[in-house]
């Protein structure tokens, strides 16, 4: 529930980014994004290091990593093709909005449910 509240809190201020027409908020809503989108990837991480059985771990954070990767090269493409960063903004939002559907689905933390008292 955390993660998908942060991913959901990027999707919101890459909308309220598409509007901004001062500088000052511009770089606060950007600070926003960059926090959310930490603290949205480090949650996945640890809840896939959690869940996931040992064996499988170095591999699918390994994927994650390079996926990771091609995203940030998606985003450079995305910048260069649309030049006009209100729209730029509108289409962060979009990846996001994609990348935040799966994080709702996402079980919680069984040291969560531990600490909760949960069986």
């Amino acid at each position: 529930a955390v993660v998908s509240t942060q991913s959901t809190g990027v999707v919101t201020t890459s909308l309220i980014g598409m509007f901004c027409k001062n500088y000052i908020f511009l770089l606060a809503i950007r600070f926003v994004q960059g926090l959310g989108a930490f603290l949205a990837g480090t949650g996945m991480y640890i809840i896939s290091v959690e869940i996931l059985p040992a064996q499988y771990r170095n591999l699918v954070n390994g994927w994650a990593m390079n996926l990771w990767a091609v995203g940030n090269s998606v985003l450079a493409l995305a910048a260069y093709l649309v030049q006009d960063w209100n729209d730029l903004f509108l289409t962060m939002a979009i990846f996001m909005a994609v990348v935040a559907i799966p994080q709702i689905f996402a079980p919680e933390s069984p040291r969560y449910h531990m600490l909760q008292g949960d069986q």
